[in-house]
């Protein structure tokens, strides 16, 4: 199953950057670059990096293989509750002892109007990212709570479905943990129609099920007949005999003082007909948007596990020691690698002697010091933001902003306790790529903690980064303490 293998590629990632923080850096490097060279160059990022952690397994379970069972332990009870509460919800609905017919608007109300008003509210808080309702209506998620039960029941899988389902967790960025309970509530709400529909089969083959319609309201039955008439709308040119027509619309009326339906009209037997009626509504109106609703949520949860993985902190160092030449002191030569041979790293400080004016972009919401700005010679004229909460496409519209502007520099403070992310590689090279050749590129590392300085191992995980960019023109500086 992709979905499952995905987050478990995901889980393993996370963990085996963090365990590669411990080890020593020319072990990680030498593994890391013999990985690269038997992967396809051609590879997407997340692609790669879901090679690289296959290769480190080896085939071997690994904290993802939790992941992968519990995800599809919770499917696999979502659908034996969904179908057993699809068969108990029909039989409520369909309840029929020969007194008097099954009421079908009543029964359609509850087996389909209830899911449409669900799944309505559903698209709704999606479409507005109303996220504290959303995570309200989280609660009533038959996915939560069973897989509150498995996480019980099994207290191997609890620290992975703990952190799929935590609220501030780390898999709840990129909108996995969202995505994740949609896309499991669908199978849930797909087994749940099933159910009623296995049921409905069910009590019109052992019984001589009979359906009509009641209501105290003074209503007539051309307007009903409307209303039956517009639900078929989608079948009745394929499906004539799944469309009630007038006449079966005012013989199916009764009224419970009522002794008898109108068998003058039409004979009790064919108000069975109405179950074709009822089944196409469960297919078209309960059955088919839930299936779509899986499609759709299955499709964005695996973009967000994707991105998530492409985002990963410290991915970028992955990559980059899977793709750039490995340097040794011992060897003869440097190994080379295409496109690499001539790519100068960036400099640690701009070879000139008076302030640079420059345009100052802030990272991320990380504030940059103006003093400290102007010890490292550096002339503020503008000062920006982007990343972080900022969209894309704020970002580009802010980099179309200061093109017309005639500065010499752009400054892009950062914190350097964080490596940089994929996020911020991309906006540089489009900064890179949008700005005027003569125009230097400073990446500007702010510490952590003011008057402190930015440690040396900070500075160099940077510098890497950055030199597959090959632009002579980046350079990298440290905020001066």
């Amino acid at each position: 199953m992709q979905k499952p293998s995905l987050l478990a590629d995901l889980v393993d990632i996370r963990h085996q950057i963090k365990s590669d923080a411990e080890c020593n850096r020319d072990t990680v490097r030498q593994r890391d670059r013999d990985i690269g060279l038997r992967i396809p160059a051609r590879q997407n990022d997340a692609a790669t990096l879901r090679a690289w952690v296959a290769a480190i397994r080896q085939g071997h379970g690994g904290q993802g293989r939790l992941a992968q069972r519990g995800i599809i332990t919770v499917i696999a009870a979502l659908w034996l509750f969904g179908l057993s509460g699809g068969w108990l919800l029909g039989n409520m609905a369909l309840d029929y002892d020969g007194s008097e017919p099954v009421n079908i608007i009543h029964a359609l109300m509850i087996l389909v109007g209830s899911q449409l008003l669900l799944l309505t509210a559903l698209l709704i808080l999606l479409a507005f990212g109303l996220e504290r309702v959303r995570e309200a209506f989280a609660f009533i998620n038959p996915a939560v709570w069973i897989s509150r039960l498995l996480a019980w029941m099994q207290p191997a899988w609890h620290p992975s479905i703990s952190e799929l389902l935590d609220e501030q967790g780390a898999m709840r960025l990129h909108g996995i943990r969202r995505w994740l309970l949609v896309y499991l509530a669908q199978h849930f709400a797909v087994a749940l129609n099933l159910g009623i529909i296995a049921v409905l089969f069910y009590l019109v083959t052992v019984s001589d099920l009979a359906f009509g319609w009641s209501t105290t309201l003074m209503v007539e039955n051309q307007a009903v007949s409307g209303w039956f008439d517009a639900l078929s709308s989608p079948w009745q040119w394929i499906l004539p005999a799944a469309a009630p027509n007038a006449d079966l619309v005012e013989a199916s009326r009764y009224y419970r003082l009522q002794t008898r339906l109108h068998q003058d009209t039409m004979l009790v037997a064919e108000l069975g007909i109405w179950w074709l009626f009822m089944l196409m509504c469960i297919l078209v109106y309960g059955l088919l948007p839930r299936i779509l609703t899986l499609l759709y949520a299955g499709i964005r949860y695996d973009r967000s596990v994707i991105s998530a993985i492409r985002n990963t902190t410290g991915s970028a160092q992955v990559l980059l020691r899977m793709r750039s030449p490995l340097v040794s002191s011992g060897a003869d030569e440097a190994e080379k690698v295409d496109g690499t041979e001539e790519c100068p790293p960036p400099l640690r400080r701009r070879q000139i002697g008076r302030p640079l004016r420059a345009v100052v972009i802030e990272w991320s919401g990380v504030q940059a010091d103006r003093p400290a700005l102007s010890r490292s010679g550096i002339t503020a004229v503008q000062f920006h933001s982007a990343g972080g909460k900022q969209s894309p496409d704020a970002d580009r519209e802010m980099i179309n902003r200061i093109r017309g502007h005639e500065f010499e520099a752009v400054v892009l403070v950062a914190g350097s306790w964080e490596p940089p992310m994929m996020e911020f590689i991309d906006f540089l090279r489009e900064l890179c790529e949008q700005m005027d050749a003569s125009v230097m590129r400073i990446v500007y590392l702010v510490p952590a903690e003011k008057r402190e300085a930015v440690r040396p191992g900070d500075l160099e995980t940077w510098e890497s980064a950055l030199y597959a960019m090959d632009d002579s023109k980046l350079y990298v500086e440290v905020q001066p303490p």
